[in-house]
């Protein structure tokens, strides 16, 4: 056991060496992050933080919307078609949940006429 007595040093990993004379270590993050500070901030981005409300400046702007007059036929048959299409659908579903209630109306009723036979069998059996 004769290493005990040397200190030992561990080798640090290669860093490029202009990194870390820049900012340390973290050289090419830190660059990274002062250009992203520095870019222009991205329109599309700026509308969706003031129609969210989080910009503390800009006045939440609107789209303008798409009356049916403006919009290109093939769009508006289309759209009518999913429309209706989800009316259809939405009809269906609602006669399966009520079918769905009125099956799980049955078997609960069969479920207390079963409890109650049994009952009854147990009660005529111990007299």
């Amino acid at each position: 056991m004769q290493n005990d007595d040397k200190p030992t040093t561990r080798r640090r990993s290669t860093i490029d060496d202009d990194a870390a004379s820049e900012d340390g270590p973290f050289g090419d993050l830190s660059k990274a992050a002062r250009d992203a500070v520095r870019q222009p901030a991205d329109p599309r981005l700026e509308a969706q933080i003031a129609r969210l409300g989080l910009s503390p400046d800009a006045e939440p702007t609107r789209r303008p919307r798409l009356r049916k007059a403006d919009a290109e036929p093939s769009l508006v048959a289309d759209t009518e078609r999913i429309v209706e299409s989800l009316a259809a659908a939405r009809s269906a579903t609602d006669r399966l949940a009520r079918r769905v209630e009125v099956l799980t109306y049955v078997l609960v009723g069969l479920a207390v006429v079963l409890t109650i036979v049994i009952v009854l069998t147990l009660v005529r059996a111990t007299s």
